[in-house]
């Protein structure tokens, strides 16, 4: 059993300052790329294609 836990990748352990982490990185791309970043961060959460705002 060790042996197979062993191989097998855990999931890694996401906590509320990894989640607050992103958020914040989030918010600052948003800030330094305006629109642009809130049609990439659309298309990438939500798969819609934003072309105005």
């Amino acid at each position: 059993l060790a042996g197979l836990r062993a191989a097998v990748p855990r999931a890694r352990q996401h906590t509320v300052a990894d989640a607050e982490q992103k958020v914040l990185d989030i918010i600052k791309t948003v800030r330094e790329h305006g629109f642009s970043a809130l049609s990439d961060l659309a298309l990438r959460f939500d798969g819609v294609q934003q072309l105005h705002p």
